[in-house]
């Protein structure tokens, strides 16, 4: 778990009190203001199979103040919307988005997102057989 100080665009209409961004992009944009540098640094040169230590820490933050659990945020609308409809998934959507936003690599939000809901159905369900 990160013991991190963010500092987020205070938005007194929002429901979470908190600037809450529209899409993708957005997100990125208000990350880059709210992270502490060395935070962001830490994102950068961590490897993407390892972006799961951000769970507990940033993840939880960015569900329960952007309002990824709530059908008046309108990230949440985002995502639903990409067909994204778990707060989880899309908080590791971001994340991994972030980093490859950070990293100069393509975002490939549609191909992560396919890849995502084949990880939570085996999680679900077992991996299919044959696999």
């Amino acid at each position: 778990m990160e013991d991190t100080e963010y500092n987020p665009t205070l938005d007194p209409g929002s429901p979470t009190g908190v600037y809450i961004p529209v899409d993708i992009q957005d997100c990125f944009r208000e990350l880059d203001k709210m992270l502490p540098d060395d935070m962001i640094e830490r994102i950068r040169l961590c490897e993407e199979g390892d972006l799961y230590q951000h769970h507990f820490g940033l993840a939880i933050w960015i569900r329960n103040n952007w309002g990824l659990w709530s059908h008046q945020s309108r990230l949440k609308q985002y995502f639903d919307d990409l067909g994204v409809r778990e707060g989880d998934s899309a908080s590791s959507l971001l994340i991994n988005s972030y980093w490859r936003h950070r990293n100069g690599l393509p975002i490939e939000l549609p191909r992560q997102i396919v890849y995502d809901k084949i990880m939570r159905e085996e999680i679900r369900n077992g991996p299919k057989p044959g696999n």
